[in-house]
């Protein structure tokens, strides 16, 4: 009779024993993951997303980032106490050709997936204008592709329509550079050129 009741309550005491080792250990491990941000707390854990032309896109943040966000979050004052450094430049005039200079600026320069396709964007900054043109130009050593455009006005910028070229115009693998040059009845200018490995 004694014996059951040992036995009963030896198994009690190792039921017991054991639902608070796993709580300990399992409230180790909360805590220890919230402070480290591993699973499920670590925000580095999200795919990799493809957006609407075909790009990969990394939804997760750098540390800079982070960085900024926690110092905005715990200080809001400095948000609106940061200088605002992005002003556009008001175009210039060549002496030569007499035309205003405007800043263009590339987007973006990539191969598609499938290899078969070179997409190039960019728009001009500071000019609304109907008559623009632009055109692409990839450049790989001596070799030279040009692919001219049309431009379009919106509200503050003209954007450049989208350039795409086929991988057998380009001809040659390799590290290409790719830029714009816009003209229109009255102004000009030239993008700072990206590069785009091309297979």
């Amino acid at each position: 009779m004694k014996q059951k009741k040992t036995s009963k309550l030896s198994r009690k005491k190792i039921i017991i024993i054991s639902l608070v080792a796993a709580i300990v250990i399992a409230g180790s491990y909360v805590a220890a993951a919230y402070y480290n941000k591993w699973l499920p707390f670590s925000d580095q854990d999200k795919a990799f997303t493809v957006d609407d032309q075909g790009r990969g896109v990394n939804p997760n943040k750098t540390k800079t980032e982070k960085k900024d966000t926690k110092n905005v979050e715990d200080n809001p004052d400095n948000k609106s106490a940061r200088p605002n450094t992005d002003v556009t430049p008001q175009p210039g005039t060549d002496p030569q050709t007499k035309k205003r200079s405007v800043y263009v600026l590339m987007t973006s320069v990539e191969q598609s997936v499938d290899k078969h396709t070179i997409t190039a964007s960019g728009f001009v900054t500071n000019a609304v204008e109907q008559d623009g043109r632009c055109t692409y130009v990839f450049t790989l050593g001596n070799r030279v592709v040009k692919k001219t455009a049309g431009a379009i006005p919106g509200p503050s910028s003209t954007s450049c329509e989208t350039m795409r070229v086929s991988r057998d115009e380009l001809g040659a693998a390799g590290k290409w550079t790719v830029s714009i040059e816009y003209a229109s009845g009255r102004s000009q200018g030239v993008a700072d050129s990206m590069t785009v490995v091309v297979e």
